[in-house]
């Protein structure tokens, strides 16, 4: 998470990257950005800590590839998966339906077996999962699971 993502967003894109998602909670132009990031042929999408109503990102829906809900504070690894944010999930995955949205659903943080079901069955298409991966005993069994 950074500051003032506005900022760097040309420097990552320069270094090879084809998405970019920013954070809204700073100050600073969200749409201007997402703008600037689809300008230079990138996918571009929002990202939102858990304490972050969900309202602060609607305005810049129609302009996202993903919507990347944070389910720990950023920060570190290893944090316990925040299950106030799947009701956040839950609003994200209707209005995607309700205005007809295309944007990837993705939530990041704590997720394990038992999360990434709760996410999937309410609309997340994409998993990001770091510890419960690196620390499973049968790394072929996360893998079967979450995949199948």
């Amino acid at each position: 998470m950074l500051d003032n993502p506005d900022k760097f967003v040309d420097a990552f894109i320069d270094a090879g990257a084809d998405q970019v998602t920013i954070h809204v909670e700073p100050d600073y132009p969200i749409a201007d950005t997402l703008k600037r990031i689809r300008e230079r042929g990138c996918k571009c999408g929002v990202v939102l800590n858990p304490d972050t109503p969900a309202e602060a990102a609607k305005p810049f829906l129609a302009e996202c590839d993903i919507v990347l809900l944070m389910t720990v504070q950023p920060g570190f690894g290893g944090q316990k998966f925040r299950e106030d944010v799947l009701s956040k999930i839950e609003t994200f995955s209707k209005w995607r339906n309700e205005l007809g949205l295309n944007y990837r659903l993705e939530v990041d943080g704590g997720v394990d077996l038992k999360s990434a079901g709760s996410c999937t069955e309410r609309g997340v298409d994409t998993l990001v999962a770091g510890s419960a991966f690196f620390k499973a005993d049968d790394r072929k069994l996360f893998n079967a699971t979450v995949t199948a």
